[in-house]
């Protein structure tokens, strides 16, 4: 019997009005597992760089080599140039080797990555920080400026258009 894991898949691209990116990843993910939350659409600056971040949910039988081998794919599946995909966590697990790092290095350490995934799991205790996702999203003291953007419905609507 397939044991089902929950992980949380951070995706970071470029500012773009029609979320055209943010939609062909969401669509990929939807074709590889069962998604079940997406956080809000949060507009993200730090230093001379500025982006879209949301995170989302998963159900999946895959490992995280598995999870982390499609994830990589995910960039020539969806013809996204600049974006960053990562594996933010999956389950509890503590992963540190080249192809696969669980929970993703920049979790606790960056809005970027801590508030769209809080939003969706606050209560994930972070194995190494041992402080859940909405206590470390709270308490981050960077540079980043990360606001509210757009409902994560404006990522979902994929399924009316060509993407």
């Amino acid at each position: 019997m397939s044991v089902l894991h929950r992980a949380l898949i951070g995706v970071y691209t470029q500012v773009d009005s029609h979320l055209v990116a943010h939609k062909r990843v969401a669509k990929a993910l939807y074709r590889m597992s069962d998604v079940h939350g997406v956080s809000p659409v949060f507009h993200v600056s730090e230093e001379e760089k500025e982006g879209l971040v949301v995170a989302y949910s998963l159900r999946t039988q895959l490992t995280p080599d598995e999870l982390a081998e499609k994830i990589e794919m995910l960039d020539a599946v969806t013809k996204i140039n600049k974006a960053e995909i990562y594996i933010l966590v999956f389950d509890d697990y503590i992963i540190r080797k080249p192809s696969c790092v669980v929970p993703w290095v920049e979790l606790h350490s960056s809005k970027k990555w801590s508030i769209p995934s809080a939003y969706i799991w606050p209560d994930y205790i972070h194995p190494i920080e041992a402080k859940d996702l909405k206590t470390l999203s709270e308490s981050l003291q960077t540079n980043e400026t990360i606001e509210f953007y757009s409902q994560s419905k404006s990522v979902l609507d994929f399924l009316n258009l060509e993407t």
